[in-house]
């Protein structure tokens, strides 16, 4: 993902996030079976995979902060710490896929990543509380 974000000369926040969605629900999706191992058969199977996981969260995490603050950088989102916003979307995302891999019939691959898209746009450019 990012370096799909490197190649970019935008620094619109719309861009950028449509660009990192874009790579990261592609990936994703690409094999149903991926979200349900990654978000719900390996959570909790042991402390090892379970540290592995939540490393993996962090990761998702710092990337999604360093893109806020890259927004606020450039005078596009309001210069705040982004750190639980960050994390709520880490938690949101994972609950859209999990809910994209579980549903009959599946929901389009398109309609998750635009509500993924949405939230984050939402919560990066909100004013701050």
């Amino acid at each position: 993902m990012t370096e799909a974000l490197t190649t970019l000369d935008s620094h619109d926040v719309v861009t950028r996030i449509t660009v990192l969605l874009d790579a990261f629900v592609s990936a994703v999706t690409a094999d149903p079976r991926l979200p349900r191992l990654n978000y719900v058969e390996a959570v909790g199977v042991s402390e090892d995979l379970e540290r592995q996981h939540q490393e993996w969260v962090t990761r998702w995490a710092d990337f999604i902060e360093s893109e806020a603050q890259h927004a606020a950088a450039h005078g596009v989102a309001p210069t705040r710490d982004y750190r639980l916003t960050a994390i709520a979307l880490v938690g949101a995302i994972t609950g859209l896929l999990r809910e994209w891999q579980s549903h009959q019939p599946p929901w389009p691959v398109a309609d998750i990543a635009a509500e993924i898209r949405a939230l984050m746009l939402a919560a990066i450019l909100r004013a701050s509380a």
